[in-house]
């Protein structure tokens, strides 16, 4: 199974409405956002995930699982450092639930590099 139909299996599993700009091309268009928003980035609204646009695969995936656990957790946190952390943890754990178990130093850098954006207000 490749990462797109993991990902379309997953979500049909969790009961979350996928976006995947890969395929919807005119979402950034039709929600006024810049398409440059969605390069490397994805984003969760209620029950949604918005899937960006990403060249690495491993990047792609994870940041789904990342989605997904803001989705389903349900606890506050003192700061948004804490609960990226928290969120970041968790998605591997999914992944891993998901038949991923590990990924590439340059993924776990990478993910380590989105958290220090949060350190500011830790």
């Amino acid at each position: 199974m490749n990462i797109e139909e993991l990902i379309r299996e997953v979500s049909k599993k969790e009961k979350v409405i996928l976006t995947d700009l890969k395929v919807n091309k005119d979402y950034p268009i039709k929600a006024h956002i810049p398409y440059d928003s969605f390069v490397n980035r994805s984003f969760s609204v209620g029950n949604e995930i918005i899937l960006g646009i990403y060249k690495n695969q491993e990047r792609k995936i994870i940041s789904f699982f990342h989605e997904l656990a803001h989705i389903k957790n349900t606890k506050n946190y003192s700061s948004k450092y804490l609960e990226e952390k928290a969120m970041w943890k968790i998605s591997f754990q999914l992944a891993k639930k998901y038949g991923i178990p590990k990924f590439s130093k340059k993924t776990t850098e990478w993910y380590k590099n989105q958290l220090k954006s949060y350190n500011k207000g830790k």
